[in-house]
């Protein structure tokens, strides 16, 4: 269980708010986001900021975004995406 307490003692780095906000408010993945936000290898430091507990100031920032976001724009991000399917075929048209 995360200790929610050190979790709010530990401050977000300017790198870090800004992944965050990127992450959470534009359409990128977690490296595109890192990446902007100036570190030197994004692949690994997302990952870490998403699943290392180590990082759970970061997590709980990027979960207030999206709260904000949900609260926001009244739409959650499993709404948002859809399956997407190939051309759809003329059923009357035989070849």
């Amino acid at each position: 269980m995360t200790d929610l307490k050190a979790i709010k003692k530990k401050q977000l780095t300017r790198k870090q708010k800004r992944f965050a906000e990127l992450y959470a408010n534009q359409d990128l993945t977690q490296t595109e986001a890192c990446r902007r936000a100036g570190y030197q290898h994004p692949r690994q430091q997302a990952t870490r900021f998403l699943n290392n507990v180590d990082f759970g100031h970061v997590q709980q920032y990027i979960g207030e975004l999206e709260a904000e976001n949900r609260r926001r724009y009244d739409i959650t991000f499993t709404e948002t995406g859809g399956t997407v399917s190939g051309p759809k075929r003329d059923t009357a048209r035989q070849d």
